[in-house]
């Protein structure tokens, strides 16, 4: 399967499911977490055995696989792109669209306490959100295009917020 013959995924005209287009096959996700410490810097350091986990992944029946580009990767700063970690996540995507496994690309993870970003911890809580927005912006720019995008899960483990309820 190559990018261009890849399908985008909709939601049934029913509203219970998942349709490809053109073809307005049935779409399934089915699949599981992709994840490790670093996604990113697996795929910088070893490029070829992320290729081969998608192809394993895709012989295995997946369509869908849960991914997490952290967000000390993408953001040097709170309006500052990091180039290496945009091209990293094409790269992602151009093995998803190679192997047919589409991708639910999860936010704002930041998984080793070495890689937590002080500027953002700093920010205030208004601040926050626009670098939430920012980081978002950077991810649809490179991913918009792209069939592979199953879906976005903007924040992974949300916090509540506000008193506690007694």
């Amino acid at each position: 399967v190559t990018a261009g013959e890849m399908e985008r995924v909709q939601v049934a005209a029913d509203k219970r499911g998942f349709v490809l287009l053109p073809s307005g096959t049935r779409f399934v996700p089915w699949g599981h977490n992709y994840a490790s410490v670093d996604l990113l810097e697996r795929l910088a350091n070893d490029p070829a055995r992320v290729e081969r986990e998608f192809a394993e992944m895709k012989a295995t029946g997946t369509t869908v696989a849960r991914v997490h580009p952290e967000m000390p990767r993408l953001l040097k700063g709170p309006g500052e792109i990091d180039p290496q970690g945009l091209e990293l996540l094409a790269k992602l995507l151009s093995i998803a669209e190679s192997a047919g496994v589409r991708l639910k690309i999860t936010g704002l993870a930041c998984y080793r306490i070495k890689d937590r970003m002080a500027w953002y911890d700093a920010l205030a809580e208004p601040d926050r959100w626009k670098a939430q927005a920012f980081f978002w912006e950077a991810i649809a720019g490179v991913c918009a295009k792209s069939p592979a995008v199953f879906a976005y899960d903007l924040v992974n483990e949300p916090a509540s917020v506000g008193p506690r309820a007694e």
